[in-house]
């Protein structure tokens, strides 16, 4: 477990922009049906 969050730990660095570019888009993805879901009802 201690290796595997080393490892993790240490390509953090590397996949910082794919998995903050992946947050990003499931963010705008939910406040889009959130806004649309408020919008119809």
């Amino acid at each position: 477990m201690m290796k595997k969050h080393r490892y993790e730990f240490y390509n953090d660095q590397r996949g910082m922009t794919l998995v903050e570019l992946i947050v990003a888009m499931l963010i705008l993805g939910f406040a889009s049906l959130w806004r649309s879901r408020q919008c119809l009802i």
